[in-house]
């Protein structure tokens, strides 16, 4: 939806946030505005920063975007 979301990572290993961003977020566009993690680090894409070390099994992100959109995780499967 737009505005926050909270997903849960959905692989069951520990990929690169730079992978993860490359991969997944990155295919949204301008739609995508920022990635946080449990321990406040972010992607802010409109910046090209990112203190998000890797996505890890079983933790939570927030996603902030500016319309609804789909996340597909299968390319890193």
């Amino acid at each position: 939806n737009s505005g926050w979301n909270y997903i849960a990572y959905p692989l069951n290993e520990t990929h690169s946030a730079d992978e993860v961003i490359e991969n997944v977020f990155d295919n949204l566009g301008d739609n995508l505005l920022m990635i946080k993690d449990e321990n406040g680090r972010f992607y802010n894409k409109r910046h090209n920063y990112n203190n998000i070390p890797e996505f890890i099994p079983g933790r939570g992100y927030q996603v902030k975007v500016n319309e609804e959109a789909v996340l597909d995780f299968s390319s890193l499967e």
